[in-house]
């Protein structure tokens, strides 16, 4: 238990909502956040001037708590460091730190359906160290790494589908929007196969659908400027111009802008920019290696690229697209035809459990990156060289 308290003079000339108050200030503040359980009130005083004592009561020590934040704020400063530029726009930002989120941390699901949540998953410490949280963990980490990347934003708190919930106001350009990071992760919805941003930069008007929160409390958000789905629109016409940078779309379109991908031989994780992902959520697909080459399956090297792939069912053929490259891989065939032109293949594009697998190098260096092999570690690194 830690003690505060507040001296109120002359509280006849005003209204007090201090428990509610002080809830919301532990919900916005990232750090204090961690651990908190309850807190009890006590006023003593004549007339109108009054002591308000306020006890707040952790789940563990308060040692074990603190060092929790100083973690959380830790892991938190290196991940902003990591994904963050200072040339980047508040809306890149935001989008970074949204699927950062929702690529690193999984929804407790389990704890939530027994009752049994533990209170780290409430926290900044259960989504960015344990990677597990509730939506008050999403939230909070939300809200810690956009703070450290100097973007205005709230916690909300309020009802999503009549069940008690949390989530984000971000500000953009003098305008706000609202941003549920939870109700955007694959792992909530089970429906869901890949990073959504259904709930990412809406107005109230469209909130309100699911979500229920005092709007007395909270900015009000009715801008559509930065809504996902128009900005990829803007993006998609932009493309049209000779003046457009076809490698900036992969900032707007996966939100990590590619920088290094690590993959590990019998390994289903794989490392982009730093953030861990599942190569083939809840399959267990990992990178193998046949006749001294190393093989892996070929959306998830092709996509985090930023490029493109599309499948001839007919003919067995697939065909990846990544700016000005073209690759077209037959199923069994030791040739490909790269840009116009027909290459060997020292091994050919294979189907292993349902998943086309193929030579790691032959990819990556046909599409314009290098790769390096660390034999000691069993590893692929694959990068853009300078």
């Amino acid at each position: 238990k830690r003690n505060s308290y507040v001296k109120i003079v002359n509280r006849s000339q005003y209204k007090y909502r201090f428990g509610k108050s002080m809830e919301e200030a532990l919900m916005s503040n990232p750090g204090y956040g961690t651990g908190y359980k309850s807190m009890e009130i006590i006023s003593y005083g004549k007339g109108d001037d009054i002591v308000i004592d306020f006890t707040y009561q952790y789940y563990d020590t308060f040692e074990t708590v603190k060092r929790m934040r100083i973690e959380a704020d830790e892991r938190a400063a290196e991940i902003v460091g990591k994904i963050i530029k200072p040339s980047m726009s508040d809306y890149e930002k935001v989008l970074l730190i949204h699927d950062y989120i929702v690529t690193n941390t999984q929804y407790d699901e389990e704890n939530y359906k027994r009752n049994t949540i533990h209170y780290s998953s409430r926290s900044v410490y259960g989504a960015l160290i344990n990677k597990i949280a509730v939506c008050e963990g999403y939230a909070l980490a939300m809200k810690k790494l956009l703070d450290l990347a100097g973007v205005y934003n709230v916690v909300t708190l309020g009802k999503g589908n009549n069940e008690s919930h949390a989530w984000n106001i971000v500000k953009i350009q003098d305008k706000y929007y609202q941003v549920d990071v939870t109700w955007d992760d694959p792992t909530f919805f089970s429906e869901k196969e890949s990073i959504s941003h259904s709930y990412f930069n809406l107005q109230d008007i469209d909130m309100k659908k699911e979500h229920w929160w005092d709007l007395s409390n909270y900015p009000e958000c009715r801008s559509t400027d930065y809504n996902y789905v128009k900005v990829l629109k803007a993006i998609e016409k932009d493309k049209q111009s000779k003046d457009f940078e076809k490698e900036s779309l992969s900032v707007f379109i996966s939100g990590i802008p590619f920088e290094c991908l690590k993959f590990g031989i019998e390994n289903k994780y794989y490392e982009s920019n730093g953030a861990i992902r599942e190569i083939d959520p809840g399959r267990g697909i990992a990178p193998i290696i046949r006749d001294g080459r190393s093989l892996l399956p070929l959306r998830v090297l092709v996509e985090s690229l930023a490029g493109k792939v599309s499948w001839d069912d007919g003919r067995s053929m697939v065909t990846i697209e990544k700016g000005e490259n073209v690759i077209r891989l037959k199923v069994g065939s030791y040739w490909a035809e790269v840009n116009g032109v027909n290459k060997d293949l020292d091994y050919p594009a294979t189907l292993i459990n349902g998943r086309t697998f193929v030579a790691l190098r032959f990819i990556s260096e046909n599409l314009g990156y290098k790769l390096e092999w660390n034999n000691k570690e069993k590893e692929v690194r694959i990068f853009k060289e300078e």
